[in-house]
């Protein structure tokens, strides 16, 4: 077969420092909007963000030239 298929997608946790519930309403949306430009500017699909007042859960696709390491 010409060719392969790869479907790379991975679950990544962010918390904060000592899981201290800074978060708020404000800042989240900066905070998953600067997130997903990072990701989309290295060429990933953002498919899912979302999280709380302590930490975020981010569902990402990658290509397999991406090092997830790198990435972060």
């Amino acid at each position: 077969m010409p060719g392969t298929y790869s479907n790379l997608n991975f679950h990544i946790v962010f918390s904060t420092k000592r899981r201290d519930p800074i978060i708020h309403d404000t800042l989240e949306s900066e905070l998953h909007r600067y997130i997903s430009g990072i990701i989309l500017g290295e060429g990933g699909e953002i498919l899912a963000i979302n999280g709380t007042t302590d930490h975020i859960h981010i569902v990402v696709k990658l290509k397999p030239s991406h090092a997830v390491p790198d990435l972060l």
